[in-house]
């Protein structure tokens, strides 16, 4: 298994669940999912956004049993 530099987002609150979906939602990032933990692939342009929404993260890495996969999406907004 590779390690992956990831954020690691925690919601304590369903108002904190909203305001990261919110923020997060129509980006389509591949996130994973472990002990109630939401874990995103590190990229400087989602901290940047993070930071902006002023969601509190971690920057960890983390062994996955899985490979981040980007989503294959063919919609438009």
């Amino acid at each position: 298994m590779a390690l992956y530099k990831v954020f690691v987002v925690t919601a304590d609150t369903m108002a904190e669940m909203g305001k990261i979906a919110h923020s997060l939602g129509n980006r389509h990032l591949p996130a994973q999912f472990q002990d109630g933990k939401m874990l995103l692939q590190y990229d400087e342009r989602i901290e940047e956004i993070l930071k902006s929404a002023h969601i509190e993260y971690k920057l960890d890495e983390v062994s996955l049993e899985v490979a981040f996969r980007d989503i294959d999406s063919d919609h438009i907004h």
